[in-house]
């Protein structure tokens, strides 16, 4: 066998580049999948491609072999995003599907944390003859399934939090009210990383004076799941995600000494109920529940990444919890003079917490995404 560079492609990170580009297109659809994209290609002149278009279809993997029309050639290299699965879940495994095609050369970008896989799949192909080359885009591919690999991983959804701000740092005015700081490219942006994560969660204080709809409007893609942290059944019973919950799944978190009575109005709505700890400690915590116990909940119901999409309080806990990967912090040109805004102020500049991964264009607004120095591509 030559060596790798011969053996793959002098450069494979176009090819790469091109599958990770299909593997967007699943966003939104996919999850708790991962999003998953590959390309056949014979002499650098491209014979197929595919992607994982939707929860239970064909992998990116199947799709992309049964797109081949023309015969595998000694030179035929297939590039896929993501180590092929090597087990029978809602499909059968890629793995034995690409041995049976006849490839012998495949180029994977990162490596499948998932129990199921964890180096299965490459181990499989490479067992069979075939020459695999690991960790083409590998950052890259990261990036792109992070909320799965975390899930993967710890069981726990991947969480980010949205914060909105005026240029001296308030979030609300005084005394608190509706009011859109942001312009049309940030609220794009926004309905975007809702149609990304599974589901978006805010608090009934949020939802008593925002009354939002917390869905996609602005772009493509799949409704996430709302979930409102509701201590005392304070959610307006007319508010829009509670007469919209048969149309757009929404959850009600509440104390697990709840009154049935009391509930027993958002049931009627469609709404779904979990029943959570509370915490009895003194300063803010947390809308009253013990939040650890929220996620664990959460990602025990196959339940990813949750972009958290809250006032000032709880945005201001929930970047100091470890449990928080990512922050989206959008800010706008203008000034409010007063208002509330985080506490602690600026914990943006605290080095040892948060670190600028890359600013999103919203002009006229600016929009800045920091990744927790917990977060495995900081550790990395």
């Amino acid at each position: 066998m030559n060596g790798q560079k011969d053996s793959i492609s002098i450069d494979p990170t176009s090819w790469m580049d091109h599958a990770l580009q299909l593997a967007l297109r699943g966003t939104g659809m996919v999850s708790p999948n991962p999003r998953v994209g590959c390309v056949i290609v014979d002499n650098d002149v491209l014979l197929a491609e595919g992607w994982h278009a939707e929860y239970g279809g064909p992998h990116a993997e199947a799709v992309a072999l049964q797109a081949l029309s023309a015969p595998v050639t000694d030179n035929t290299v297939m590039y896929v995003t993501l180590e092929p699965c090597n087990h029978h879940g809602k499909t059968p495994p890629c793995s034995e599907a690409i041995v049976r095609s006849g490839i012998r050369r495949v180029v994977v970008a990162v490596e499948d944390p998932h129990p199921k896989v964890a180096g299965t799949g490459i181990a499989y192909l490479r067992s069979h003859g075939i020459d695999v080359l690991v960790g083409v885009r590998r950052e890259e591919a990261s990036w792109l399934n992070r909320s799965f690999f975390h899930h993967a991983t710890t069981g726990m959804p991947y969480v980010a939090v949205k914060t909105a701000a005026s240029r001296d740092g308030f979030m609300a005015p005084e005394p608190k009210e509706r009011q859109q700081l942001t312009g049309a490219a940030s609220q794009r942006v926004v309905h975007e990383l809702r149609a990304e994560f599974d589901a978006v969660l805010t608090t009934a204080a949020t939802v008593q004076i925002d009354d939002p709809r917390l869905d996609v409007r602005f772009t493509t893609g799949r409704n996430p799941i709302r979930i409102v942290l509701d201590v005392g059944c304070s959610t307006p019973q007319n508010a829009q995600v509670v007469c919209t919950a048969r149309k757009q799944r929404t959850m009600l978190v509440v104390p697990d000494a709840t009154t049935p009575s009391m509930l027993q109005p958002y049931l009627d709505n469609g709404c779904e109920l979990l029943f959570c700890r509370v915490q009895h400690r003194g300063g803010f915590d947390l809308r009253g529940f013990d939040l650890h116990d929220v996620f664990t909940s959460l990602g025990a119901m196959g339940i990813t990444s949750i972009l958290i999409e809250a006032g000032p309080e709880l945005s201001s806990v929930l970047l100091t919890m470890p449990e928080t990967m990512e922050w989206y912090k959008f800010t706008t040109p203008t000034n409010l003079h007063r208002g509330y805004g985080l506490v602690p102020q600026r914990p943006d500049i605290d080095s040892h917490r948060w670190v600028l991964h890359h600013q999103i264009s919203v002009e006229p607004d600016n929009c800045r995404v920091y990744l927790s120095t917990h977060h495995p591509l900081i550790q990395s």
